[in-house]
């Protein structure tokens, strides 16, 4: 708290108003010069809301426009000069504060690094988002601490470092700490070690809002570790522009934050690239992500008295012939290729990345829609970009939690970087290989499962991660809290499935090429499913067309799928088969009480159901186990649907030739697949 009190002190010790801009009186001027002393000529120099422009002797002069709102004056950098470092951050700037209607004077010094060329490399991070571990997070059943896979996030990197010989620097996509400044100590530390500039943005969970009146008051922490929330530098022949657009609005919700732009940092944003040439690619670095495929998201849109303009955000970034917008905040990965609306003429893209340290707040080994952990590689040579995904190949966070799993699906201490993870046959209970890409976007290729002289093209999944699948029953069945909360249950972005056609044994490979031509590979089993345990296992995709399954509403229709070279029949009441994109679809139970008739095999009983609902996201779907009197099968009790995880029933005193069915008991239940266990009599 004083800490906050000393800061707001600090920056707001003279009233004046905010919104009146004041054209007098309030000049700021300084040098910009190398750490020789030599005055650097051609510099932008910005408090934040306009720009200046060193001379000859490298002076510059601002009359800013809001005085009492500057904490800063900061240099473009330009892209043969560093910045210092001190403690691991890049500092280009000077904190400037209580100069309203004085003059003030502000020196910035930066390195001069001739020879550093057009090419260099660029890491991305995104919400390391860690807290202090304590007994209360011990309670919680927390996984690992957050500080100790951010650590081992850094050892990684800093193993990596020397396999790209030009410069090399880091961003941070924001929520360095999860509303806790002291824990800022601990990630500069870190930092520090790898001995390159790493710069970062402000996140939501970095707008230290508890004792806040205003947005600016909630970043006071923030900036007096990391400097000005608004700021650009060139690096080569590339242009990095650094966005706060979370808003900080008290009282408004449990979470008082809204996403965009204020007027005034959409003014200094317009400036900042008015000075770009349009040839010059563009990297924009914010924390939320307020783009979908089609435009801005919906959500975006709060009815607040608030200002911010997503759909002007968009417009200020158009013109350029490379313009690519960065963000993390969500914590898995969307990445959305160029953006289609009329407002994006000029094909602006956006990526949105996992969290680099696993799921929150457990921080395992992989985020909720399968991507480990880990971060992007961006290689610059001039205005030629690639940019990859770099696992944790090395793991070694010692585990916090009660009880530690033993999991099937982790790679550990992998030798090789992997752009994607694919199982073998088998692996998800079924005949398909599925593939996780990880980055993949509609530029790319889709994946390919080759098997000697064959090719089968893969489609998009919009079921689970097996991995994710993985933790999450183990953690849910252990009782940890975050169970339910880590895990996305469905991954529409960079999933993807093939079926392994009867007679194909032996190994495979799932190919992807990427948006630059580079191919990758992994290796599968494609050999069929033995299981050992005595009981017969058979698992139905509903998402390719069942053979006789109605596309309009009928009542008792019966239609068949096939499993392992045998045809099993269906009987489905009150429901059909919904179209979904990329031929995808899935069941539709509609109504309460309609039903799903399970195959009855000859000298077999029905022991075991396990359902996946096909995204549910916005529809309550519940379903139940009956048998033919209508009654509920011990075992199968109700289960309710929010295009979660697949949930089974275990089939307690089963007799023999007694029917069983999938019953809805909302108004629609939505089935993706389902996986069914039969045993002797």
């Amino acid at each position: 708290m004083k800490f906050l009190i000393i800061l707001i002190a600090l920056v707001c010790s003279l009233p004046c108003s905010s919104k009146v801009k004041q054209e007098k009186g309030a000049v700021l001027t300084g040098h910009v010069s190398d750490t020789q002393g030599n005055p650097i000529a051609g510099v932008y120099v910005s408090d934040g809301f306009t720009w200046s422009q060193t001379d000859a002797r490298g002076k510059y002069r601002i009359v800013s426009p809001y005085p009492d709102r500057v904490h800063f004056v900061s240099a473009r950098i330009p892209a043969d000069y560093s910045p210092i470092l001190k403690d691991g951050v890049p500092v280009f700037f000077t904190a400037v504060s209580a100069y309203c209607g004085k003059r003030r004077q502000a020196d910035i010094t930066l390195v001069k690094d001739a020879g550093k060329g057009d090419a260099f490399t660029m890491f991305f991070i995104a919400d390391p988002q860690f807290r202090v571990y304590s007994p209360s997070t011990a309670a919680e059943n927390v996984a690992y601490a957050g500080a100790d896979v951010f650590d081992n996030l850094v050892s990684e990197m800093r193993r990596d470092l020397p396999n790209y010989p030009g410069p090399c620097y880091g961003m941070c996509l924001g929520d360095i700490a999860q509303n806790n400044p002291g824990m800022y100590t601990h990630y500069c530390k870190g930092l520090a070690t790898l001995g390159i500039p790493f710069f970062n943005v402000i996140g939501n969970h970095d707008h230290f809002h508890k004792e806040a009146e205003t947005d600016e008051e909630s970043t006071l922490p923030y900036e007096a570790v990391f400097g000005p929330r608004n700021y650009s530098f060139d690096a080569g022949q590339v242009h990095f522009v650094i966005l706060d657009n979370c808003i900080y609005v008290k009282g408004l919700r449990l979470y008082p934050m809204v996403y965009g732009l204020e007027d005034e940092f959409l003014a200094w944003l317009k400036e900042d690239l008015a000075l770009v040439p349009k040839d010059m690619p563009v990297m924009v670095c914010i924390h939320a992500n307020v783009f979908s495929e089609t435009g801005i998201q919906e959500w975006i849109k709060d009815n607040i008295n608030c200002s911010y303009k997503p759909d002007e955000f968009l417009a200020a970034l158009q013109g350029f012939d490379k313009l690519y917008v960065w963000s993390g905040h969500s914590h898995v990965g969307h990445f959305i290729g160029p953006i289609r609306s009329a407002a994006n003429p000029s094909g602006v893209e956006a990526f949105v990345l996992a969290r680099s340290t696993g799921s929150m707040p457990g921080n395992e080994w992989l985020t909720g829609d399968g991507t480990p952990q880990g971060y992007v590689v961006m290689e610059v040579d001039g205005k030629d970009i690639t940019w990859k995904f770099h696992p944790v190949l090395k793991f070694e966070a010692p585990f916090m939690g009660k009880t530690e799993p033993t999991l099937a699906c982790k790679v550990t201490d992998s030798e090789q970087p992997y752009q994607l993870l694919a199982s073998s046959r088998g692996a998800y209970d079924n005949d398909f290989i599925y593939a996780n890409v990880f980055l993949w976007d509609p530029m790319w290729e889709m994946p390919v499962l080759k098997v000697g002289d064959q090719s089968y093209p893969m489609v998009k999944d919009y079921g689970y991660d097996i991995g994710n699948k993985e933790l999450y029953r183990f953690y849910t069945s252990v009782g940890n809290k975050w169970a339910s909360y880590t895990t996305k249950k469905d991954n529409k972005n960079h999933h993807f499935r093939v079926r392994v056609p009867d007679g194909v044994s032996g190994k495979g490979i799932v190919s992807v090429t990427d948006r630059f031509g580079r191919t990758w590979t992994q290796e599968v089993s494609v050999d069929p499913i033995h299981y050992t345990d005595g009981l017969m296992h058979l698992a139905f995709d509903f998402r390719n067309r069942p053979e006789g399954c109605p596309d309009t509403l009928e009542n008792n229709v019966v239609f068949s799928c096939t499993e392992g070279g045998q045809r099993y029949s269906f009987t489905l009441s009150s429901g059909r088969y919904v179209e979904k994109p990329g031929d995808e679809g899935h069941i539709l139970l509609s109504g309460a009480g309609s039903t799903l008739a399970l195959p009855a095999i000859p000298g077999k009983k029905l022991v075991g159901v396990t359902v996946h609902a096909s995204d549910n996201l916005m529809s309550t779907c519940s379903a139940q186990i009956t048998d033919s009197s209508g009654s509920v099968v011990p075992g199968g009790t109700k289960l309710v649907l929010w295009g979660e995880c697949a949930d089974s029933w275990t089939l307690e005193n089963t007799k023999g030739n007694t029917s069983y069915y999938l019953s809805s008991t909302g108004d629609l239940f939505r089935l993706g697949n389902i996986r069914l266990t039969y045993s002797d009599f």
